[in-house]
């Protein structure tokens, strides 16, 4: 049974979501940026997964989370960084 709200455990913002969506903004910088074919997957018109984009939207629009957020930039670089050190993004699969 899902309770009622946008949240995941209901109408209110709790532990686990203020821990899910640092994740989930990677998750949407990063596929955006490398994967971009994708992220329209994901996210596109007709998306499959209207349940987590809709989740997504609302957890990104908490004050909380907007003011302490670090830039798409920063979560790029950070990305890039691991890939150049890893070899991943030339050819290999990710």
């Amino acid at each position: 049974m899902t309770p009622p709200g946008d949240f995941l455990t209901g109408k209110d913002v709790g532990l686990v979501d203020c821990s899910l969506a640092p994740k989930l903004y990677h998750l949407d910088v990063a596929v955006g940026k490398f994967h971009p074919e994708t992220h329209k997957k994901l996210t596109g018109d007709g998306n499959a997964y209207p349940g987590l984009n809709g989740y997504m939207e609302s957890v990104f629009a908490q004050e909380a989370f907007k003011s302490t957020r670090y830039p798409a930039e920063v979560i790029l670089w950070g990305w890039e960084e691991h890939r150049k050190a890893t070899g991943e993004g030339k050819g290999c699969a990710v």
